[in-house]
Order: structure tokens, then C-alpha cells, then sequence
């Protein structure tokens, strides 16, 4: 006995790779892959958990700020920072890249250690001209492996 084939339903491609809240465009290319059945779309786009992504008659949903589940970021600038905060001329954005290179700043400079200067040159006389990196034997066989050297 063949059993039935099941009724293809309609799936939803749920995406996290975007901010629709900021209104970002939907991608062209992505690497998301939770689909979900067209009632579970719906039901979360109820609970506010995700939106339809417009004129896609609900083939895409995005999750909401708060429901994506994303790989932490490091703080950073990138291009969409640059470009609300310059072309869009969104003051919170300025503020945040002003702020972050700031806090740069004060990072690079905290690694500075001034020495004295006769500290600075008794290390300099002992020091000088070893590599930090250095291997101390060479660990590789003359000539190749199981082969004899002359």
C-alpha cells in the first residue's frame, strides 16, 4: 500500500540577518534558515515576536529587536553606522561614532608606560636585536622525511 503524499504547506523563511525596525532592506543574499509553517508566521507576527517583510506576501518575516537570536558583536563602526549618521544625518549615530573613537583613543593611549630614561637604556644594551618570537632548535628533518643526508 503507497501512502498518500502530504499536502505541501506553505513555508515561511524567518529572518534574523537584518533590522527591519531600522529599515533595512531585505537581502539579497543570506545565510538564514529557519523556516517556519504559514500559522506559526502568522501567530508570531501576532505576538509581535517578528514582521512581514513587505512585498513578500508573507514568503519572508523578520524577527523583532529582542526576539533574533545573534552572534554577540564586538563595538565597532561600520558602514551602515557611517551612513545614517552622515547621510541620513542621524546626531545619535555621530554621537556614537564620536564616542567610540574616543574610547579608542583612550585605550591606545593607556598602553603607553614611560620609562626612565636610564631604565629605558640598561634594557636597550641587553635586549637589543633579540627577536621576541624565536625558536630555539629546528626541529626539521635534513632532507625530508626517512630520507638520509649526506
Amino acid at each position: 500500500m503507497v501512502a498518500k503524499p502530504k499536502k505541501a504547506k506553505k513555508m515561511v523563511l524567518v529572518h534574523s540577518c537584518f533590522d527591519i525596525e531600522l529599515g533595512d532592506p531585505l537581502p539579497s543574499l543570506c545565510a538564514c534558515r529557519q523556516w517556519k509553517t504559514l500559522h506559526e508566521a502568522q501567530g508570531m507576527v501576532s505576538r509581535h515576536e517578528a514582521e512581514v517583510v513587505k512585498g513578500t506576501e508573507y514568503r519572508h518575516i523578520c524577527l523583532l529587536e529582542g526576539m533574533a537570536r545573534r552572534t554577540p558583536r564586538s563595538a565597532t563602526i561600520d558602514a551602515k553606522h557611517i551612513d545614517r549618521a552622515y547621510v541620513q544625518r542621524d546626531m545619535e549615530e555621530k554621537h556614537r561614532i564620536n564616542e567610540y573613537g574616543a574610547l579608542n583613543k583612550k585605550f591606545l593611549t593607556d598602553l603607553i608606560r614611560y620609562v626612565p630614561e636610564a631604565e629605558f637604556n640598561r634594557n636597550k644594551e641587553k635586549d637589543w636585536g633579540i627577536p621576541i618570537l624565536q625558536f630555539v632548535e629546528d626541529n626539521r628533518t635534513p632532507g625530508g622525511i626517512n630520507k638520509e643526508t649526506r
